[in-house]
């Protein structure tokens, strides 16, 4: 497997740990595709990605979530570039083999992060987008701050930000599927018992969140790799949410464009009706975020993982929704 680097010219050169990006990616289920390993350096953060496909192909950005890493596109990935795409899958910040910085783990940061990838990858053509759990926020990021940089976009499990944030304030049982969320912000007791028992915390998540499916363990070790080598960054995405002074001031403008903007790339978004982590109810409303055309399908007998529970079915709808450009 090869490996190369791509530095943006407006950021200062960081330098991969060789030793941890080739365990992190000889562990990923992904690896044995036909990809390769490389890197670039983005908003002053060295983010790793897998690459498969044609460079002359058309750009998917494949965005993975908590508690997860590029593995979740096991079966994504590959059927992508059969298909003619030339695919991109980072390890967000602060999950290794990218860097793990002091911050910020806003949406907007990570928005930015994709951005700057479709950027330097695929300066004059507009992309694709893929996004699940956090990597979805991203990509709806994404989408609201550079409309004009993506063709569609694909999002799996959660619904807009302010979508999300107005079914959380009413709904209790909302609440009480999100109670990790408000755990994450006791930092002390929320990293001991995250990283407790080899982070067995995380395992019953994904328990919790797709209930009668049994987690892939190849998956779950890639996913446990990265937070191990990067925690408790992995926690800080919430923590930057909820607690405002965390966040960088220089986003702000950012922030409450996401938050309150309009989605205008064409989106589909799937999401399960099992899901133990964002419930149905909570796509409820969100047709009205979207100004460029959407679609909105639960998917019955599937949870928060849907793209590894049905994968076959998952990917056709992704791949049926991205060649209608």
């Amino acid at each position: 497997m090869g490996a190369s680097s791509l530095t943006c010219s407006t950021c200062p050169p960081v330098s991969l740990p060789t030793g941890q990006v080739r365990a992190a990616v000889d562990a990923s289920p992904v690896s044995r595709a036909p990809l390769t390993l490389e890197s670039v350096h983005v908003n002053g953060c060295a983010l790793a990605y897998l690459h498969g496909g044609n460079e002359q192909d058309p750009l998917v950005i494949c965005v993975h979530g908590f508690p997860d890493s590029p593995a979740t596109f096991k079966h994504l990935a590959p059927e992508l570039v059969r298909s003619g795409f030339r695919v991109v899958a980072p390890w967000l910040r602060g999950y290794p083999p990218s860097q793990v910085v002091a911050g910020p783990y806003q949406v907007a940061a990570l928005a930015r992060d994709v951005i700057a990838l479709a950027e330097a990858l695929s300066p004059d053509r507009a992309a694709f987008l893929v996004g699940h759990d956090w990597g979805g926020m991203a990509c709806y990021g994404a989408a609201t701050l550079d409309p004009t940089r993506w063709e569609r976009a694909a999002v799996l499990s959660v619904p807009p930000t302010r979508v999300f944030r107005s079914f959380l304030a009413r709904d209790w049982d909302q609440q009480r599927a999100s109670w990790y969320q408000f755990f994450f912000q006791q930092q002390s007791l929320a990293d001991a018992a995250v990283s407790a028992d080899d982070f067995a915390f995380i395992e019953r998540l994904w328990q919790s969140w797709s209930p009668g499916w049994a987690v892939d363990p190849e998956i779950l070790d890639a996913a446990k790799r990265t937070l191990r080598e990067g925690f408790p960054a992995a926690l800080n995405f919430y923590r930057d949410t909820w607690q405002a002074e965390r966040q960088d001031p220089q986003l702000a403008d950012d922030q409450r464009r996401i938050i309150d903007g309009p989605i205008k790339v064409p989106t589909m978004v799937l999401h399960g009706v099992q899901d133990g982590c964002i419930l149905p109810g909570a796509f409820a409303n969100a047709a009205q975020h979207f100004t460029g055309g959407h679609t909105i399908e639960a998917m019955k007998g599937v949870g928060h993982f849907l793209h590894l529970e049905r994968p076959k079915v998952v990917n056709d709808k992704i791949l049926s929704f991205l060649c209608q450009s």
